[in-house]
């Protein structure tokens, strides 16, 4: 029976008297939204991969043509960025009318065990493993989990750590990662199985290039891979006044700082219409909803400079929230505004 992975809801949904994650030692409030695409060539292979990823949890899709394979994962994580639970879906003959879903395996991870249990068109299997304490579920192929292990190493907070390993696919086997940052943290030397990987990382601890023996990574635009829901609306919103104002307010005065947005950009904000933005806003309401909104309703969305910023609540000066998307719409932040704005 062709099964699909339930996704694992982004939500860290947004809700106005709260923020999903902070970063009270930066101005700059740590993003709940990243989405990145990779490709890794080895010789005359070629994989895509796709993430997407909040404090609380990632999606990722890896496409390798060559075995007419997608594997499709799904993680909830910790407050120390280490896995909890991990859905993963495989499906074979991606290049056929009728690609089949060949297996499925979900895992929660204790103080001290794997849990699982594999699926495949015939059978349930159950398995537990023992685990070291801490340690990371992985999968050495797959960017995601490389990607999760420097946002560990971070967590730890120094130059140079090691973090247990549990493989799943595997009888029980686990490792040692060691997870080393040069001096200004734009790179990393992630070993582990013996391998060296060098990578490039930026400041959310996302992969920007890297290399290990013949295979060589490289940060892409950004591709959707997940069809888009048609039920979600594609309204834009009416801008309001009160919507405009709030652009100003200092609360998002950092963030539009670092994204070296003006007070002129702020003046001349445009506010985005249904006729000429309709595909801009379904795929900023496709990315977060906000808890307790209906799409396109006490929103006000506007181009302000480089970015886009979705303005959140009846009062928003009063007490709302924006979100603000950078980097092509990869990146996004979370403000409070007015009143939630003082509680963080």
């Amino acid at each position: 029976m062709h099964r699909t992975m339930p996704r694992i809801a982004f939500s860290c949904t947004l809700i106005l008297t709260g923020v999903c994650s902070t970063a009270a030692s930066q101005n700059l409030p740590a993003p709940i939204l990243l989405r990145t695409t990779y490709i890794s060539v080895t010789d005359a292979d070629t994989v895509w991969q796709n993430i997407i990823r909040t404090p609380q949890s990632f999606e990722s899709d890896v496409r390798i043509p060559g075995a007419g394979a997608l594997v499709k994962i799904a993680a909830v994580l910790d407050s120390v960025a280490l896995i909890r639970r991990l859905n993963v879906d495989v499906w074979r003959g991606t290049g056929s009318p009728n690609p089949s879903h060949s297996q499925s395996a979900s895992f929660i991870i204790t103080h001290d065990s794997v849990l699982g249990e594999v699926h495949d068109p015939t059978r349930t299997q159950p398995q537990r493993f023992p685990a070291p304490r801490a340690a990371m579920i992985v999968q050495g192929a797959y960017l995601a989990f490389l990607e999760q292990l420097l946002l560990r190493a971070r967590a730890l907070g120094a130059g140079e750590v090691s973090i247990p390993l549990y493989f799943f696919g595997t009888p029980g086997q686990t490792g040692v990662a060691t997870v080393r940052f040069s001096e200004k943290s734009d790179s990393a030397i992630v070993v582990f199985a013996g391998h060296p990987i060098a990578l490039r990382v930026d400041d959310w601890g996302r992969i920007v290039s890297g290399e290990t023996g013949r295979t060589r990574i490289s940060r892409v635009r950004f591709r959707q891979f997940f069809p888009d829901d048609s039920a979600h609306a594609t309204s834009c919103g009416s801008a309001t006044d009160e919507a405009r104002k709030a652009l100003s307010l200092p609360a998002l005065t950092a963030v539009l700082e670092h994204y070296r947005v003006s007070p002129a950009d702020v003046k001349s904000a445009r506010a985005l219409s249904d006729a000429r933005d309709s595909g801009v806003c379904h795929t900023l309401l496709h990315l977060f909803q906000v808890r307790g909104q209906a799409a396109g309703t006490d929103q006000s969305t506007f181009k302000v400079g480089n970015l886009y910023v979705v303005v959140v609540g009846t009062n928003p000066v009063a007490g709302g929230a924006a979100i603000v998307y950078a980097d092509s719409l990869e990146v996004a932040h979370m403000i409070p505004l007015g009143a939630g704005a003082k509680r963080h």
